[in-house]
């Protein structure tokens, strides 16, 4: 019998510490984070940190955006672009903003 996690097991166990980290204060809103610089950060392979990201995008604690990253969902803060505003425009303003 393995002694290696399971990968649903791996993936649970990885969006906990993430999850931790947001309540936490340790991963901020408006902080984006690639998921391979998470996967560097936690010493897990990127689908691992994937996976774990859609659940806590699921559950509505984080956004992402390809090319760009993930980052904890702020009250009042989308990456979803005002009428009128171009999305790349709003995004581009929004992680310069945070930067």
């Amino acid at each position: 019998m393995s002694e290696t996690p399971s990968l649903y097991v791996r993936v649970r166990q990885m969006a906990e510490l993430l999850r931790a980290e947001i309540k936490e204060g340790r991963w901020q809103p408006g902080c984006v984070l690639t998921q391979p610089a998470l996967a560097r950060r936690y010493g897990a392979p990127v689908h691992i940190v994937t996976a774990a990201i859609g659940l806590l995008r699921e559950e509505g604690l984080v956004e992402s955006r390809s090319r760009i990253g993930t980052r904890p969902k702020a009250a009042g803060e989308t990456w979803d672009a005002p009428d009128g505003v171009p999305q790349i425009l709003h995004i581009e303003c929004t992680v310069r903003a945070h930067r």
